[in-house]
């Protein structure tokens, strides 16, 4: 690596930075932000100041071996389990689909049989980092449309990994190679095969013992040649380098200490991904797209449109509404960074031309960019659309008119709210837009309607017109407010509470109708603000007061930066103020077998106890010679510090006295 080289990269990520800034302002997510950054330095700087970017690309691939290794790591069993479902039926249907088609035009003439299954593969690949920041920014990353976009993407990463294994016999013809490639496979895949099964058992136990040193240094650099063995191991057999980093992350998954190695690995896969993207966008030659614009337009305007519809029809399939399976499309719709490592493999067997290579990198850059507007776009069209409508969606019959509270979402907190309702003998009706959660809790009978809830005739079925409260669990904003507008106009006599994630969704929803809105992070903040005064003994109605002007005005207190003055300076007095509490004797306690007379915990701690409660008897003013059993409650009053040393004075008897 040259000088030049390195001056480059600081360079570069410089503008990256800048880039990154100004997209976090505009909330494009950092992976496009990188993509523009490699796009302007190619665009503006001249071939002369950016000197070769084969260093770059380098540090680039390296990148994605991280990348590899990572998504090895992570890949849980029970994570497929759960979402085995969408991932199968939808992820299946996808790929039949585009591969389909991809055959088709090989049928006219227009591609080969293997480019086209290799183009069919690329356009598979979908960019989940782009579609859950989006989901994030937006509050929805527990949204059911993201819920199916990672099941089907968990299908995508693993076809792509199936075409690495391919791709070597898919090109033998280019190769010049004796052998048949289908036996040049199965020896390559004997020897990478044999090496696999030896490290799933020899890996962790390795890694055990590196571990046992106590050298933490060492747990990173075995992963490291690990990781790396593994990818030239791949490479030298004639598979990609990814293809070898993914295998050893799935062998080291099996070890307890593959959540310290993705942490430790973490930075290193965000740099050098990040020169990944960015040397994309270096790739990318302006002028063979500006000469193709029309044709690389058409190709970009086709994948989207295509890759929507597919990703729709297949998420539906899978059991999930029209809202979500029209998101899911719209953020799956892009043809992502796997799409781009099938490029770069397929290229040196020349199963893809250079000009093919630039139309397909063009229209997946293309592609990414638009995600964030495809999915804004996705969203807004199905709130005006909302059919009145639709087979399936819900019962045939309404439920009874005497439920007092509709549900909306059956995540865990609502069946944790049904199940308080249920046992306090509490009507209440559920709606649910998960097929598969819907499913099951009819099964379990539980009162659920399969649709949604921004449709009037899903809200109708539910019982809201003679409702008394709707409780909105879910975490798509946009379908919240329609939720909340359909509601409001069914029954204007409803009262909504809703359940939010960010702080800047409280305002806009008590705005649009909501009674209460429940913040997450503020509740915690609550909880941890009531658990900190109770162990200093403040009396619980001046705990419940204190929550109460917490919690009121939507979170006012905690969301304006001045606190409402007084609060502060109420809780001092409080605190130096006397006060009662209860404790409880134990059996391994000081107090057992002593009379009040002999613990004299008034002389001792300050403190007074004022009733003893025996067998639900009182008695009041207990004598001197009372002994003490375990399963007695005493009330003690005091100061806040005399209770706590009674407290401790009757648990573990006196404290000694410091030399």
């Amino acid at each position: 690596m040259t000088q030049q080289t390195i001056i480059n990269i600081l360079l570069i990520f410089s503008a990256a930075i800048t880039v990154i800034v100004i997209s976090k302002k505009l909330k494009i997510p950092p992976v496009i932000g990188f993509i523009l950054t490699g796009l302007i330095w190619g665009a503006v700087v001249p071939p002369a100041v950016s000197g070769d970017d084969h260093s770059l690309k380098s540090l680039g691939e390296v990148g994605i071996v991280f990348l590899l290794f990572l998504i090895g790591l992570d890949f849980s069993p029970s994570r497929v389990r759960n979402l085995s479902r969408v991932m199968l039926v939808g992820g299946s249907i996808q790929a039949a689909f585009i591969i389909g088609i991809a055959l088709l035009m090989a049928l006219t003439g227009f591609l080969s049989y293997t480019t086209a299954i290799i183009c069919g593969f690329i356009v598979i690949q979908s960019s989940t980092a782009i579609a859950l920041k989006v989901y994030h920014d937006r509050g929805e990353i527990n949204a059911p449309h993201a819920e199916s976009s990672i099941g089907i993407a968990l299908f995508q990463d693993i076809s792509a990994v199936i075409l690495l294994i391919l791709i070597p016999v898919l090109g033998a013809g280019n190769t010049g190679s004796d052998q048949h490639p289908f036996i040049l496979l199965g020896k390559h895949l004997l020897v990478l095969g044999a090496v696999t099964v030896a490290a799933y058992y020899l890996l962790p136990l390795i890694l055990r013992q590196v571990v046992l040193s106590g050298i933490r240094e060492l747990v990173v650099l075995l992963a490291l040649v690990f990781c790396l063995g593994f990818a030239f191991l791949s490479l030298d057999l004639g598979f990609s380098m990814a293809l070898g980093a993914f295998i050893c992350g799935i062998m080291l998954n099996r070890s307890e200490y593959h959540s310290q190695i993705i942490a430790d690995f973490a930075p290193f896969r965000d740099v050098f991904l990040s020169l990944f993207f960015i040397s994309i966008g270096l790739d990318f030659n302006w002028q063979f797209t500006l000469s193709h614009a029309g044709a690389i337009l058409l190709l970009t305007a086709a994948v989207v449109f295509i890759k929507m519809s597919v990703i729709f029809i297949a998420t539906r399939a899978s059991g999930f509404l029209f809202r979500t399976s029209m998101i899911s499309g719209a953020g799956l719709s892009n043809i992502g960074e796997f799409g781009f490592i099938i490029m770069l493999a397929a290229l040196p067997y020349g199963l893809l031309t250079q000009n093919q290579y630039q139309a397909l990198a063009s229209a997946a850059i293309a592609s990414m960019l638009l995600t964030p507007l495809v999915i804004l776009a996705a969203s807004k069209l199905t709130l005006r659309l909302s059919p009145s409508s639709e087979p399936g969606d819900t019962q045939p019959e309404p439920v009874q008119n005497d439920t007092r509270i509709v549900i909306v979402g059956f995540g865990l907190a609502g069946k944790h709210l049904s199940n308080v309702l249920k046992s306090s003998s509490i009507s209440y009706s559920v709606i649910e837009a998960n097929g598969s959660i819907a499913a099951k809790a009819i099964s379990e009978g539980e009162p659920v309607l399969y649709g949604d809830a921004i449709r009037w005739d899903t809200l109708e079925l539910s019982g809201l017109r003679h409702a008394q409260i709707m409780v909105i669990l879910i975490s798509d904003q946009a379908a919240i407010h329609r939720c909340i507008n359909l509601a409001m106009r069914i029954n204007p006599k409803i009262s909504i509470i809703c359940r939010t994630r960010r702080m800047n969704d409280i305002e806009p929803l008590l705005r649009a109708g909501a009674s209460e809105v429940i913040s997450e992070e503020f509740e915690t903040s609550i909880e941890l603000f009531t658990t900190v005064l109770t162990y200093l003994h403040v009396p619980r109605n001046i705990i419940r007061a204190q929550t109460k002007v917490l919690r009121s005005d939507g979170y006012e207190m905690l969301r304006v930066p001045s606190p409402v003055k007084g609060v502060s300076d109420k809780l001092v007095q409080i605190l130096a103020a006397g006060t009662t509490d209860v404790f409880q004797v134990m059996n391994d306690h000081f107090a057992i077998g002593k009379s009040l007379k002999e613990l004299d915990i008034r002389r001792i701690t300050g403190a007074t106890v004022i009733t003893i409660v025996r067998n639900e008897q009182n008695i009041t003013n207990p004598p001197p010679d009372f002994i003490f059993q375990s399963g007695d409650s005493l009330v003690i009053v005091g100061s806040h510090a005399q209770i706590e040393a009674a407290f401790v004075y009757m648990e573990n008897g006196p404290v000694p006295e410091k030399v």
